[in-house]
């Protein structure tokens, strides 16, 4: 199935719809990011945090099907979740032009990918979700501390599951120790012997995306200054590829981040600059530009929460923050 640009984003648009009216739903507050622009924009990208205090922070990145987002677009969703302790999310309808089944959690990479229609058992915890699709198999997390206890509660021997299982005695030891994933028809299996409690159920809110640190090669002056202020400090940083800011960075529990002029990025820095006015409210995070020479024009509003530095202050900000 292949759709026209036209109607992509028409479908793109009523996704969104959808997500906008699950945020109220739920109580979450919610920005979408603008920019950059694109005219032929394959997804959007929200940040979204919870009002009550609970502090939930994800960031969703909605598109018609998981293939459409780019390895450089998962890199940077998962250093920005990393940098602004927000959770990683995919919204999408298909993968590999399939259908998305309700109550699935599919894994694209280790990024979580849901439909709309799940989106709201996620963040009101209103049905557990315990189906996962990896690699086009469907799994179910169990959890080996629960299966154990469940096991010696029934009186079942290890050989007992292990046969029941067709797997080796020294399998079903190893899987009491950990929480493990099995194939759908071995899990109703085990579920049937031992109860469906044994089941763990997936949690975005403590699903834990890797995001190894990443510089890039400097490409301007200010990214070789930006570099050689970090040197020496304990801080992940991330070099950004498709979004409105250059860096991010995560130190001391802290998130920051970079915008600055780069030549491979198309927008200016006032542009930059009112993006991260939209996510003011966030304000354990720091939000920087470096500028050069005169100062930078912004209103008040957008000005209020940013830190405008040159090259030269950017070593001392930083190492305040430690």
């Amino acid at each position: 199935m292949k759709f026209s640009d036209k109607v992509s984003s028409r479908l793109l648009g009523l996704m969104f719809e959808e997500v906008h009216k699950e945020m109220k739903r739920s109580n979450f507050k919610y920005v979408r990011i603008e920019r950059p622009e694109n005219a032929n924009r394959r997804s959007i990208d929200i940040i979204a945090w919870s009002q009550d205090d609970s502090k939930k922070r994800i960031h969703i990145k909605i598109t018609l099907d998981t293939t459409q987002v780019t390895k450089d677009e998962l890199e940077d969703l998962k250093a920005m979740s990393k940098a602004t302790g927000s959770k990683p999310i995919i919204i999408s309808e298909f993968e590999r032009k399939i259908d998305l089944h309700d109550e699935v959690i599919y894994m694209k990479g280790d990024v979580p990918a849901i439909n709309p229609s799940t989106l709201s058992r996620l963040l009101e915890k209103s049905k557990d979700l315990y189906i996962v699709s990896k690699r086009g198999e469907f799994i179910v997390m169990i959890s080996g501390e629960r299966m154990k206890k469940k096991r010696e509660e029934l009186g079942y021997s290890l050989g007992e599951i292990a046969e029941r299982l067709g797997v080796s005695r020294k399998a079903v030891y190893e899987y009491e120790r950990n929480s493990f994933g099995v194939k759908i028809d071995s899990a109703e299996e085990l579920l049937d012997i031992l109860g469906e409690d044994i089941a763990e159920p997936f949690d975005i809110f403590s699903h834990e995306a890797s995001a190894e640190p990443s510089l890039l090669q400097p490409t301007c002056k200010t990214e070789l200054e930006v570099q050689k202020a970090l040197r020496g400090l304990s801080a992940d940083v991330y070099s950004m590829r498709k979004t409105f800011f250059d860096m991010a960075i995560r130190i001391k529990g802290r998130g920051i981040l970079i915008g600055y002029e780069r030549p491979s990025s198309s927008l200016k820095l006032s542009e930059k600059a009112e993006e991260f006015a939209k996510i003011s409210e966030l304000k354990d995070l720091k939000k920087i530009i470096i500028i050069k020479g005169n100062k930078l024009e912004l209103s008040s509003d957008t000005q209020a929460d940013l830190d405008l530095l040159t090259e030269d202050q950017i070593r001392e900000a930083l190492r305040s923050i430690i």
